[in-house]
């Protein structure tokens, strides 16, 4: 089963709570204003807040395709 991370983008509010590598999440029901990401030093995000990784077995932690586009992404990591 793939394992879901994530970093929080640059222009977010929650900027300040920035980690220098993605942190493991889970992804669940809104607890209040679209707050789906659980997981990292704020506990709760929104997906407008987070790049999304995907570890797929290979040592490294990818992108989520859809967040390809933006330049702010760094698009892989090793798997922490």
């Amino acid at each position: 089963m793939s394992k879901l991370y994530a970093m929080i983008r640059p222009t977010s509010e929650y900027s300040r709570q920035a980690t220098e590598k993605p942190f493991p999440v889970t992804l669940g029901n809104p607890q209040y204003d679209g707050m789906v990401v659980k997981g990292g030093p704020g506990g709760l995000y929104g997906l407008s807040d987070v790049f999304l990784y995907v570890d797929w077995g290979n040592g490294k932690l990818h992108l989520m395709p859809s967040q390809l586009a933006t330049d702010d992404a760094i698009p892989t990591f090793d798997v922490p």
